[in-house]
Parts: structure tokens; sequence; C-alpha cells
């Protein structure tokens, strides 16, 4: 019925030409540029409609909802990609009708025909892909994980595919040759393609294991990495530094090395302090009456203090110092630098700063020759990069003012200075 009536519109446009006096010879041809043209205007009007019908549905679908989702498939060449599919299927189905005229011509127009159609629908599943990517990308699930890799590895097998299949069409051989011809050449292919298995098959490890993600912090000082990871895709890693430069890392080597990722000090959420303070040697000593009445006003040690001091009061022998030195040398906090070490102890078990439920304490290291290297050991509860250098200033700062009231000395190397002043001072201490 349908070729029927094709058949009466071509008799009716020849019947006109013919009235025209126009050659026979030309007619066939007017009749095809007049089709060409018609179905042309179709196709182009049924391009517009679809597109503009999607749009303005899912418009007012987004002025409803105010879905991303909406948002980016309408700003989006998604539409546009399927759309343009139309006319590209009217042509080639309307192609044997148009063609009918020209037997030798139609073999060849309908290949190029179907070329083109898989141009158009590798290009919208393309279109698809990346419209997919965006979507997973803003997703609150998904967003972290390392959509590009999973993106470009689809978007390979696309390619793949539409590689095969062209080849088929144009050859005009079954696909399965094509492809088992191709599969001759997989040692040249695993060569060629070495870089993007490797960056697969890590890709695959990298998610499964979830060993990095989009927005962790990593270092990994072998590429001058050391930041937070900004893109992961098959075949690398972008690092955003803390400088504001860009590092890029292969992403097989996430697998084959080793790298430090620092999530899991944001999930806990604390980080650590590692930090010692110098103490002159020559500045640490027993506890004397005098230093300990002085400490009484230390709430921290408050305890202690009393503690010690009743032990002196219970001496009645004139050399109580001495005593204690020979008979308690077990007695813990007698030196200066003991009750240091609670008082800074003490300190962070009552900041609000430290958290108190992970591993804390302050201890002395072994003594270099630049003094005793006390070390604070503990982990904040602020894991943002600022307040975390504030909160372990501010625990320094007061430990460096306090040292002068247990009569202990922060050790600090001569300056050009110092130097400069003793060679003016004379033997006796005396200005020369």
């Amino acid at each position: 019925m349908k070729e029927q009536r094709l058949n009466m519109l071509d008799s009716w446009l020849e019947q006109i030409l013919s009235d025209y006096a126009i050659p026979e010879d030309w007619i066939i041809y007017i009749i095809l540029f007049i089709n060409l043209a018609l179905i042309g205007f179709l196709g182009v009007l049924g391009y517009y409609f679809i597109k503009e019908s999607v749009v303005r549905f899912f418009s007012k679908y987004y002025q409803r909802t105010e879905s991303k989702i909406v948002q980016v498939l309408l700003k989006d060449e998604i539409v546009r990609a399927i759309a343009r599919l139309f006319p590209i299927f009217l042509f080639v189905s309307s192609e044997p009708y148009l063609l009918r005229a020209f037997k030798n011509a139609q073999p060849i127009v309908l290949k190029l025909s179907y070329l083109v159609l898989l141009y158009f629908i590798s290009s919208s599943i393309i279109r698809f892909l990346d419209f997919l990517r965006e979507i997973l990308t803003i997703s609150a699930r998904t967003k972290d994980k390392p959509i590009d890799s999973y993106i470009q590895l689809s978007k390979i097998i696309v390619y793949a595919f539409t590689t095969i299949l062209f080849l088929s069409i144009l050859v005009n051989k079954d696909p399965l040759l094509i492809l088992g011809a191709l599969g001759a050449t997989s040692a040249v292919m695993l060569l060629v393609f070495k870089d993007t298995i490797l960056g697969l098959v890590a890709s695959v490890q990298i998610s499964a294991l979830d060993m990095v993600k989009v927005g962790d912090w990593i270092q990994m000082p072998k590429y001058g990495a050391d930041g937070d990871v900004i893109k992961i895709t098959l075949n690398t890693v972008k690092v955003l530094n803390f400088d504001k430069t860009i590092s890029t890392i292969p992403t097989y080597a996430l697998i084959s090395e080793s790298f430090k990722n620092w999530r899991n000090v944001y999930e806990v959420g604390g980080r650590r302090i590692k930090r010692s303070l110098l103490i002159n040697m020559n500045s640490v000593k027993y506890c004397e009456r005098e230093l300990l009445e002085n400490l009484r006003s230390y709430r921290l040690i408050q305890k202690t203090v009393d503690n010690l001091l009743t032990k002196l009061e219970e001496e009645e022998s004139s050399n109580t110092i001495e005593e204690l030195k020979k008979n308690q040398a077990d007695e813990q906090n007698f030196t200066n630098l003991g009750l240091f070490r609670q008082y800074a102890e003490n300190y962070l078990k009552h900041s609000p700063r430290i958290r108190q439920d992970m591993f804390l304490m302050v201890r002395p290291l072994e003594p270099t020759p630049r003094g005793i290297p006390l070390e604070v050991y503990g982990f904040t509860n602020d894991t943002y990069w600022p307040n975390y250098e504030r909160i372990q200033a501010d625990i320094f700062d007061h430990l460096i003012a306090v040292t002068q009231d247990f009569d202990l000395e922060v050790y600090q190397e001569p300056t050009g200075l110092d130097f400069q002043n003793l060679s003016k001072m004379g033997f006796n201490g005396e200005k020369s």
C-alpha cells in the first residue's frame, strides 16, 4: 500500500513535469531532488519537534522539582544527539524508494548511509555516557568514586565495537571474521594499549578496595604528589598539591607502589601531634622547697606538689633533700623535669581540643647533644589544617612559657649575636 502511494506520487510528479515539456532524462533527477528535499524537510521538522518537545517537557518538570538530573539533561548534548537520529533513520528507510531508478548506485549509497547511521548511533551512546558521568559526579553516593575510569572504559568498548562494525560494513564481511583478524594482532595491541590495560586493572582494584577517592589527601614523594585527588581516569590520577601545582600519577602506580592516604584522619576526626620540646639538661634538678611552694599555684599538679611538701615536712633532718635523694630514688616526679612532664600531660588531658579517647602521652626521649627532647604525643579533635596547626601552636606556646616556673630552660643553639656579646665580656664575666 505504501509503495503504491509513493508510485502514485512519482507518477503525478512525472505527469506534471512532462506537461512542461521537460526532457524525460531530466525528470528522474528532478523527482529525486524533490524527494530528497521532501525527506530532508521532514527530517529537519522531526528533529526540531523531538528536541523541542523533550526540552519543553523536562523544562516544566524541572520547574516543579528542580532536579539536578534534569538540569544536566537540559544543558547536555544528549537530547540533540538522540533527535539527530530521526532524520538519519528516515533517510535510510526511504533509500530503497529514492534510488529505485538508480539500481547501480543503490548499494554504494546504502553502504555509506549505514556508515553514517553507525557514526551517529555511536556518537549518541558517547553523549549518553558523558551525561551518565555528569549525573554520577553530582550524586552523593558516587561522586567520590573513580567514575571517569569506568566511563572511559565504556567509551573504549563503544569505539572498539564501532570500529569492528565499520570495517564489517566497509568490506562487506561478517563482524566475527573482522574480530578474528584483530585477534591475530592482539600482541601488537597489548603493546599499544599497555598503559590502558594496566590502568583498567588498577581502576577496578582501587574501586573494589576503596584505596583512593576524589577528594582524598595523598602523599607520593616519588611523583612529587602531596595534595588532594581531583580526578581519577583510566590512565592517570591528578593531584592538586598544596602549592597549587598539579602532579600526574599513573593509575597503576597506586597499586604497584606505596603511597599515604590521609582520608582516615578525617573520618575518625583525630589528627596526630608528635612534636618535641628540647630541654637544657643543665637545668634539670631535684625540687627544693621553694620551688615546690611556687608550683602549688598550678592546679593540674597541686596534689603531687602537696604530697612532696608533706614528705619534706615529715623529715626532721636538716639535710632533707639529700635524704630524699638517697632513700626515695624511685619517687616519681621528684625532679623539676618530672613535674613539668606530669603538668604537660595533665594539661593535655584537660584540654577540650585534644581527643581523650585516643592515645595520649608526654615522654622524654633519648638525650641528644642539643638537650633532652620532651615529646608530646596526642590527637587533636579538629582535623582542619589551620585549626590543627593553631591548636598545636597554642599547646607549645603555653609549655614554653611555663618552663621558667619549673626552673627549666628550653635549649636554643647560640647565634652570632650570642658570640658577639660573649666576646665583649671578660673572663670574670664583666665587660672589657
